[in-house]
């Protein structure tokens, strides 16, 4: 279920950028720097994403060794 969810978001999320990226060609200078922020801001988001997944493991380990 969880592997639906996120294929489920990622087609929405492709589906979203390319009619973001259509509607803002029409506006070429001001759509082109609001789209350079808003992948900057999503490339920052998916690190931090993956970050916190990584330290979540580690969290989870560092529980379980005996010490």
């Amino acid at each position: 279920m969880e592997k639906l969810g996120y294929a489920i978001l990622l087609v929405v999320t492709v589906a979203w950028l390319a009619i973001m990226v259509r509607e803002m060609v029409p506006v070429w200078p001001e759509g082109t720097i609001v789209l350079a922020a808003l992948v900057g801001l999503g490339i920052l988001f998916a690190k931090v994403f993956k970050d916190r997944v990584i330290a979540a493991r580690t969290d989870k380990y560092s529980k379980d060794v005996e010490k």
